[in-house]
């Protein structure tokens, strides 16, 4: 054994290795959270609008249509902080968090 190449395995997660390791791993999951949090945004927003539009006069209606969008938006705001902050980490420690992956075989 050598003591200078240190070597880690992960049960029961086949590739983890050819990802990078942890670090590849985790950075594909954030980038996937990232991804269907804003999608998830879009849709809420999307469904928000819808229900205003179909609102018709109604104050309750019109009411939860507005939350919605507005839900909406506070999520969109932390979706795009989380991202910052998480560029910023990168940017200060050098390390890849959100960009840059490559997956094997590509």
């Amino acid at each position: 054994m050598n003591d200078s190449i240190i070597q880690f395995r992960v049960p029961f997660v086949s590739g983890v290795t050819e990802l990078g390791g942890p670090g590849g791993l985790l950075t594909i999951i954030l980038q996937i959270v990232f991804f269907v949090a804003g999608l998830l945004t879009l849709i809420y927003l999307l469904v928000g609008g819808l229900r205003w539009i179909s609102a018709g006069g109604d104050k309750e209606a019109l009411a939860g249509a507005r939350a919605s969008i507005w839900n909406a938006l506070i999520g969109l705001t932390l979706v795009i902080a989380a991202f910052s902050i998480a560029k910023i980490i990168e940017i200060v420690f050098g390390i890849r968090i959100v960009s840059g992956v490559s997956l094997p075989g590509q």
